[in-house]
């Protein structure tokens, strides 16, 4: 049964609305299941993290919203951080370069037909790489 008010969750009921599990199979649920408390594990263990940081004084520490919206978007920036180290971005990022130098080069040489070529060709395959990148490293 779903919360009537988001300060009041009652941790001995399942706040999840029932009716988004009765289209899971009995397998999809146990993933389902393992997934949510996979992350609801990671998400606490970086609030604690957090608040160990922060915690100042002698009194006993105290994880609060703050600190799990903030343990959320840790988690978020680190997927992010990981997802963009694909070596298939890294090879992209190579030809971007290289393409923006033959840019340089054809445009320097614009007046005459190979650097006009060049220029337009790179320009090309320059966009086309930037956007492979965007849809591999697109956020999850």
């Amino acid at each position: 049964m779903a919360p009537t008010n988001n300060n009041e969750i009652d941790d001995k009921k399942n706040f999840l609305p029932i009716e988004l599990y009765e289209s899971l199979t009995d397998g999809a649920r146990r993933y389902f299941y393992c997934r949510v408390k996979e992350y609801a594990d990671k998400l606490l263990n970086e609030a604690t993290n957090i608040e160990k940081m922060e915690h100042a004084g002698t009194g006993d520490p105290e994880i609060t919203a703050a600190h799990v919206e903030e343990a959320k978007w840790v988690i978020i920036r680190r997927l992010r951080r990981s997802s963009s180290k694909s070596k298939w971005v890294v090879a992209l990022r190579l030809g971007q370069t290289l393409g923006a130098c033959a840019i340089g080069v054809g445009a320097s040489n614009f007046s005459q037909t190979w650097g006009a070529v060049m220029c337009v060709i790179s320009i090309f395959f320059g966009s086309l790489m930037l956007i492979f990148e965007r849809e591999i490293s697109r956020d999850i």
